[in-house]
């Protein structure tokens, strides 16, 4: 968005809104929004001052798919952002710890690791990300708690458990050996993950 006063305003996915000088380029202010800036901005005066608002959240179908720049990350809720040029108010300190991946113990040959690879990539890669790796938008698999218990995750994958949370159930699709199959793909994915560390806003 761009003003009468020569400013660029310019949300980023890593969590920036800047203000730019319309003729230069130079950036003028950065604010650090703990979450994604995708939406586009808006001006609006009332009562004799000028405002800038913007939607702050992280989502949309390409951050569902592909990982975020730093993984997945614990995001704030979405949320309305309102500047003014005295404005002095402040967010709230937000610091986000990564769950550890919960691969469990169970294992299984390569060949049913392959197969869950090739069925993650048809029925899951959309939601929860490339390869697991997951851009915080929805659950990232490999810190998931059901991960490591073939009955909790049959009853989410197949029974619809989480329905009311935006999981459905893939029954249509998927057979119950089939939901095995990708389990034991994510938790081999999550095997190989890096231990978590705290990640800043």
């Amino acid at each position: 968005m761009s003003t009468r006063g020569n400013l660029v305003f310019q949300g980023t996915a890593d969590g920036n809104f800047d203000a730019y000088d319309a003729r230069t380029g130079q950036l003028l202010w950065s604010f650090a929004a703990q979450t994604g800036v995708m939406a586009g901005p808006i001006s609006y005066s009332l009562r004799g001052r000028q405002y800038v608002a913007v939607v702050a959240g992280f989502g949309g179908a390409i951050p569902l798919a592909l990982p975020a720049f730093e993984g997945s990350k614990p995001r704030p809720n979405g949320r309305v952002l309102v500047f003014a040029l005295d404005g002095r108010a402040s967010l709230p300190a937000f610091t986000g710890v990564l769950a550890a991946a919960n691969p469990g113990n169970d294992t299984w040959p390569a060949p049913t690791v392959t197969r869950g690879r090739d069925l993650y990539g048809v029925n899951c890669i959309g939601c929860h990300g490339m390869a697991t790796l997951s851009a915080g938008v929805v659950p990232d698999l490999r810190r998931s708690g059901a991960l490591a218990n073939r009955e909790a995750w049959q009853s989410i994958v197949i029974g619809g458990a989480l329905t009311d949370a935006g999981m459905v159930s893939f029954g249509k699709y998927l057979s119950s050996d089939d939901a095995e199959a990708i389990r034991a793909y994510v938790a081999t994915e999550a095997r190989s993950s890096a231990s978590p560390q705290p990640v800043a806003p």
